[in-house]
């Protein structure tokens, strides 16, 4: 008889009217009544983008600097404003210049003056003197700070004239930068964590706090110093908002305030502590469920752990590449304004080139490999045809950046899509945020990377960068395939 029962509650389970309130999905609801793509999810996603600045890119313009020279005495610098001289004028007599025969190297061009009793002699058989006629002197380091040449070409009042971070404090550039990077780095982890340890909601909200007080002490930094540690803060919050967003978002999509008034229209209440008694043991105490969190829980299995390093691998080579080039901006002999919005702008057929590859490819991986393998021969390819010509316009490198750039921006955007779904659900989140975050490193590496074009040749950073790409090849190509579909849940199932 129970075997009877049972069949027969299964044969009204299957044969249960679709048109039955009680058997009506939160997703029919979504895509039948509220829409997919409705006023209130776009109104979600607007917020989310319009509270999410790309903070990143600000060294493009902040750490944009022209030429410079000493800064000479007042009355020196009185004469050349009444005589009419040019920043080339001016910086090639009171110091070592490019041009000259000179033993000075070129990096510390504008850094060091002759030493002569500028404010005794007289100015004008020096500053008006033929400079083939010029004697070389000993020199000092600059006494009252630096001039930067007014450029079009750079950003005006950028912080590396504000702090004069210069010559032999030129490394604080980078520096600065690569602490941006670090706060980015746990930004990501705390926000993975945090966003399943204490909830999504009060994650995002903290950040936002935390990026909002952090981005009035940016403004009002004094020093370099001060500058530097808001700028590392602000990159923890910007991060962790983004991080705990980005699985957030797919819950607000669904869930609206319209879903969940219908969802009481046909859903039993339940007392789900009914159902999930404590356990008692015999001599009378209570087993209570243990809440604990392990934070390295990605790391915990030889296949996980094996995964999640595939992953990072991965991209830390494409957010290297995608933050280097990005910097890389500012050092191209174009307006920054211009490299600037070009760069910005490739983020639409980035995004539009994944969207697309992804609607019409069943497997993630293939068109992963392959963006990234083109990016790395645009790379390779300006790079030798500036090492070998060494043209004097970088039109070449900047239109290969930008097509490299877009490459590199869709292979981003795939990640953000194929590396959750390489773990299982009760870790996506906490290894999505710990992948992101250790990736960083590679944006953290960049900034040094892009100082080699100034110390070795123009154009040693696109090779570097293709070379990253080729690595990041080998990795991809180590990882399991995924299609969206059929997703674990546990630990045990991937990876």
């Amino acid at each position: 008889m129970a075997c009877v029962a049972s069949k027969n509650e299964q044969h009204t389970s299957d044969s249960a009217d679709p048109g039955d309130p009680r058997n009506i999905s939160v997703d029919s609801l979504l895509e039948n009544l509220v829409n997919p793509c409705g006023l209130s999810q776009w109104l979600l996603a607007l917020l989310l983008m319009l509270s999410t600045s790309s903070l990143a890119t600000f060294p493009v313009y902040g750490n944009s600097a022209s030429p410079h020279r000493c800064r000479m005495e007042p009355a020196v610098e009185l004469f050349a404003h009444h005589n009419n001289l040019t920043f080339d004028q001016i910086a090639s007599r009171i110091g070592p210049w490019h041009g000259q025969n000179t033993t000075v190297h070129s990096l510390q061009f504008g850094c060091m003056r002759y030493k002569r009793n500028w404010t005794e002699m007289k100015l004008s058989p020096v500053l008006l003197a033929n400079l083939s006629t010029h004697i070389e002197y000993t020199t000092e380091p600059c006494p009252f700070g630096y001039v930067h040449q007014q450029s079009a070409y750079h950003y005006p009042q950028s912080v590396v004239v504000e702090f004069s971070t210069v010559c032999e404090h030129s490394w604080l550039t980078p520096f600065g930068t690569s602490i941006y990077m670090i706060g980015m780095l746990f930004g990501f982890i705390l926000g993975g964590w945090s966003g399943d340890r204490f909830g999504r909601r009060p994650t995002i909200m903290a950040a936002s706090m935390l990026e909002l007080l952090t981005g009035v002490w940016t403004v009002l930094a004094p020093n370099y110093t001060n500058y530097v540690l808001a700028r590392g803060l602000m990159a923890v919050g910007n991060t962790a908002k983004i991080n705990a967003a980005t699985c957030r978002i797919n819950h607000w999509w669904r869930n609206t305030s319209e879903v969940k008034q219908l969802r009481t229209l046909w859903t039993e209440e339940v007392e789900l502590q009914k159902l999930s008694k404590p356990m008692m043991t015999a001599s009378g105490n209570i087993l209570k469920p243990r809440r604990g969190f392990n934070f390295l829980k990605p790391l915990s299995s030889p296949k996980v752990a094996r995964c999640t390093l595939l992953c990072v691998g991965s991209m830390l080579g494409l957010v290297m590449g995608f933050f280097g080039l990005l910097l890389y901006a500012r050092i191209l002999s174009s307006y920054v304004y211009l490299v600037g919005f070009l760069n910005a702008l490739t983020a639409i057929p980035a995004n539009i080139l994944s969207a697309v590859l992804y609607r019409y490819c069943l497997r993630r991986k293939r068109p992963l490999i392959a963006l990234t393998g083109l990016a790395a021969i645009v790379l390779a390819a300006s790079s030798l045809y500036t090492l070998i010509m060494q043209p004097k316009a970088d039109l070449v490198m900047t239109v290969c950046s930008n097509i490299a750039l877009v490459l590199v921006n869709a292979s981003v955007c795939m990640c953000y899509v194929y590396v959750p779904e390489l773990f299982p659900s009760e870790i996506r989140t906490h290894a999505f945020g710990l992948v992101l975050g250790l990736a960083r490193i590679g944006s953290i590496v960049c900034t040094f990377v892009n100082e080699l074009d100034r110390i070795v040749a123009h154009g040693v950073p696109m090779l570097i960068y293709a070379a990253v790409f080729l690595c990041v090849l080998v990795t991809l190509a180590l990882l399991e395939d995924t299609s969206g579909e059929n997703l674990p849940d546990v630990s045990q199932e991937k990876c």
